[in-house]
């Protein structure tokens, strides 16, 4: 079929292990700073700042689970085993979570900002919690717009 390809073991099975320790490190790290932030309450910062770096961890984990994932389970099977679906799915979200990455970093410096500035007040967590949610909203509309002019 169109999705099988010679796989050179001398090159799958280094870039194989890569991919893996990529992906376990992702999950693994970012896993940790949700648990210690919501679990113990272990990283010190304020209530906005720390909505904010647990989003970023969502948005990596989501990144994770969509791209350096299925790349480690085709270079351990040697080919190509997700299927059409499980590629065009994963082509539509891939950008999703690279858009709340950079949408939270914004954020983060926008809340900085106002911390340095007068009258030094931070966004209340309310509006923090709104801010994350639109920026989940705001990222898959390149996703949709690549739908609908058929551009992907």
């Amino acid at each position: 079929t169109s999705t099988d390809v010679f796989w050179n073991t001398a090159e799958s099975i280094p870039l194989g292990g890569l991919c893996f320790l990529a992906t376990a490190a992702s999950l693994f790290g970012n896993s940790l700073v949700l648990y210690a932030s919501v679990r113990h309450n272990s990283i010190k910062l304020d209530d906005v700042s720390l909505l904010f770096v647990q989003n970023l961890a969502i948005a990596d984990i989501t990144f994770t689970l969509i791209k350096p994932l299925p790349v480690t389970i085709t270079y351990i099977a040697g080919r190509y085993v997700l299927g059409e679906l499980y590629c065009f799915v994963s082509a539509q979200l891939n950008f999703i979570p690279a858009i709340v990455n950079t949408l939270t970093i914004l954020a983060i410096t926008s809340h900085r900002l106002r911390l340095l500035r007068p009258p030094y007040r931070s966004f209340c967590t309310t509006t923090a919690k709104r801010i994350v949610a639109l920026i989940w909203l705001i990222a898959p509309t390149a996703t949709v717009n690549s739908l609908a002019f058929g551009s992907s």
